[in-house]
């Protein structure tokens, strides 16, 4: 129960933080990708071997 009470407090803490540099740093603008280019790097990283099918080939 405490660790979980911690973890809540550590949470908020950094949403806090967050949002208030978000609101005074400059916009950053992303590379643009491909949906090609993200299948390929999910298949490499993060998609199990059967999710890897040929769904946009």
């Amino acid at each position: 129960m405490r660790w979980s009470l911690i973890g809540i407090l550590a949470a908020a803490v950094l949403a806090v933080t967050r949002a208030r540099a978000a609101t005074t740093a400059t916009a950053v603008s992303l590379v643009p990708v491909s949906a090609r280019e993200l299948l390929t790097i999910l298949r490499a990283t993060a998609l199990p071997p059967s999710a890897t099918t040929s769904a946009m080939s």
